[in-house]
């Protein structure tokens, strides 16, 4: 990862518990990587799909995600839906009209019941470490802010 495209996500991870550590900075990687395929580089649409799909089998044992996913209970349907929804910012690039994209999302971040309990425990869990990465975030805007006040160099 580059540090400039990524630089609040290493610090702020610290701050979360270390028993969240690793399951939440895989799932940024993997959120990561997917929106970078989608949004980064000169690849065609086609190319980029087809790396979608590709990277989809990260959620497939006996990969390391895979075994992560197992391991906390996560529900393996949000990654897809996240992969879906990405795959959705490579082939639709305008809106008719604020009704059409609100639809899409919509679509997108439609769960099943079943499914619901299981966010309501991720939410319940990962609630301290998203205040923490928020909190982090906010301070390192106001440390870029006050070094160029003073006149440092940020990278």
């Amino acid at each position: 990862m580059s540090v400039g495209h990524y630089e609040n996500f290493p610090v702020a991870s610290l701050l979360l518990p270390a028993a969240l550590r690793e399951p939440v900075g895989a799932i940024y990687r993997f959120a990561r990587g997917a929106d970078d395929i989608a949004d980064e580089g000169d690849d065609a649409p086609e190319m980029r799909l087809e790396k979608l799909r590709n990277y989809r089998m990260q959620l497939e044992p006996p990969s390391e995600l895979a075994s992560l996913i197992r391991r906390h209970d996560l529900p393996v349907g949000l990654f897809e839906d996240l992969l879906d929804a990405f795959a959705q910012d490579v082939t639709k690039k305008r809106y008719a009209n604020f009704p059409e994209l609100l639809e899409a999302q919509i679509a997108i971040l439609k769960l099943e019941d079943g499914d619901a309990d299981t966010i309501l425990k991720l939410e319940a869990d990962l609630e301290s470490a998203i205040t923490a990465l928020r909190e982090a975030s906010i301070a390192n805007t106001q440390a870029r802010a006050a070094l160029r006040k003073a006149g440092g160099q940020i990278d």
